[in-house]
């Protein structure tokens, strides 16, 4: 997947572990570092929440 940032665009990997409690993983290469995350769900976590903490993180 390629997410549009400022004038270019970044390439995710991204995968599901599936266990009880599914988990996803992604990384991605940014100004010359990579990024790496693995989350582990409980039952009332969800995408979005990870979509909102990662842009707090990288884009803030």
């Amino acid at each position: 997947m390629k997410i549009p940032y400022e004038e270019r665009k970044i390439e995710v990997y991204y995968g599901v572990q599936e266990t009880k409690y599914p988990a996803k993983w992604f990384w991605f290469s940014f100004d010359n570092k990579i990024i790496q995350c693995h989350i582990r769900f409980s039952v009332n976590e969800t995408s979005s929440l990870v979509r909102e903490i990662l842009i707090k993180k990288l884009f803030s």
